[in-house]
This record gives C-alpha cells, structure tokens and sequence, in this order.
C-alpha cells in the first residue's frame, strides 16, 4: 500500500485533504468492509450536519437547492480557497431532523499517487475512461459504483472559471439516487439517469 508520506510529496498542502485522509484508514480487501471506506476526513454520505461541522467547521457559504420552484435543501461549503469543500444536505439545514450528507465533493491532487491510494482503497473501478492513455494532466472520469452501500464515487476534471479558481481534479461522493436522477457526473458514464441532463461538473 502507497504510505501517507509518498501520497503527500505528490501534491501540495492545500490539495491534499481529501486523500490524505483515504490513506490513513486500512486498505481495502479486509472481511466485509464497512460503507466507512468511502470517507473524506471522516465524512460520507449519510453523515450528519453535526459530525460535518465537528470535522471542518462552519459553514463558509450556503445555497439554497430549489426543486419544482420549492426550496427543499441545503449546499454548503466548508473551507476556503483551493481546499474548499461543498458538501449537499438532503434538506434544509434549518430544519429537522439533522440534516445529512447527500453529496461531498473535495479537491484531489493530480498526481498519480492520489490515484494509486484511491485504487488500493476502493479495488477495480466501474468506469475508468482513457484508463490506458492516462497522464496525471489528462486524467479521464474514473468512477467507483457500490451498490451495497447505495455511494458512488467519482474522479473528474472540472473545467471552471479562470477567475474563480474553480477547475481542477475533484472526488465526489454521492448517494446512487442522486446518479440515477442525472445529476451527477457519473451518470452518463454509468449510463443512468436519462430523464435530466446532469448538471455541469
């Protein structure tokens, strides 16, 4: 298995949140692994507002998810800069029961040794595209489907704004609902979610 020391001389500090906390639980492979292994500094989907704010304070920023032109949940950002991470809730988070995780999605250090550790954690992925002719700079969507633990877990490119520093590569975890809706950019390559376009990555 990479160490945590190989993952970090890859990437830069702020890049490096999300995977070094993938590399520091066990690897996969063991006897009936936990839904736990698909975590980001301890998160997953189905975590509780609380637990999101004990592991990377207050929110920064809050959006409003409006669906039939009723506002029925809650975005919010954890963060600041490059290491920023957006986290969906599946309701409002002024209202209860506590709101939980539907969607996180952190940067990820473009490197090959983000990969790897990614890999070894989570085995075989489900889509791998342009797995043979891959390059750190030309990394293709690699997706990771449980359906076990009802998560999919993805690696893209985001393209963004020059001037809102918003590219770069990304791991997103998110519910299989959330996929099957065509929200996700997953969706496509998993071949789900015909009845709405994805929103854009």
């Amino acid at each position: 298995m990479i160490g945590i020391g190989q993952v970090a001389s890859g990437c830069r500090a702020a890049f490096c949140v999300a995977i070094l906390a993938i590399a520091a639980v066990s690897p996969a492979g063991a006897q009936s692994p936990s839904c736990d292994i698909y975590e980001i500094n301890g998160l997953t989907v189905g975590s509780a507002r609380g637990a999101v704010r004990a592991a990377l304070g207050r929110e920064r920023t809050t959006t409003r998810i409006i669906d039939n032109h009723r506002d029925v949940a809650t975005a919010a950002e954890y963060g600041d800069g490059p290491a920023t991470i957006y986290v969906e809730y599946d309701h409002r988070i002024n209202r209860k029961p506590e709101p939980r995780v539907v969607l996180l999605r952190a940067p990820l250090p473009p490197t090959d040794e983000a990969l790897t550790a990614l890999l070894e954690r989570w085995g075989a992925p489900t889509v791998w595209e342009g797995a043979t002719t891959r390059t750190p700079s030309t990394l293709g969507l690699v997706v990771w489907m449980d359906n076990r633990c009802g998560i999919v877990a993805t690696v893209f490119r985001r393209r963004g704004e020059w001037w809102a520093g918003s590219g770069g590569t990304y791991l997103q975890l998110e519910t299989l609902e959330s996929v099957r809706r065509g929200d996700s950019p997953a969706s496509a390559a998993l071949g789900v979610g015909g009845a709405r376009s994805p929103k854009a990555p």
